[in-house]
């Protein structure tokens, strides 16, 4: 993967998947951080959030891209992300 482009999948299911997102995440934009610009509850079983990813380097911050993801929700927990790929880079 290219710095810039999204993780390998837009669905994340379960503990596997939470895994496999991180991977692909550090996969995808090296050392990173995810920052929450908003957040929307839809219902008692479904958030949106609105984020960035900014790669981190000795050089200073990068914005990548804003993506807006959709989490569902179980006894608290999340049981899947869906992210949306269309989302335009920064």
């Amino acid at each position: 993967m290219h710095p810039g482009l999204p993780p390998a999948l837009t669905v994340y299911e379960g503990h596997a998947g939470m895994a496999r997102l991180v991977a692909d995440l550090s996969a995808a934009y090296g050392p990173h951080r995810i920052e929450v610009e908003d957040i929307t509850v839809e219902s008692d079983t479904q958030v949106t959030a609105q984020t960035r990813v900014v790669q981190e380097s000795d050089h200073g911050d990068l914005l990548l891209r804003r993506i807006k993801s959709v989490y569902t929700l179980r006894a608290g927990l999340v049981t899947s992300i869906e992210g949306d790929p269309s989302t335009d880079p920064s």
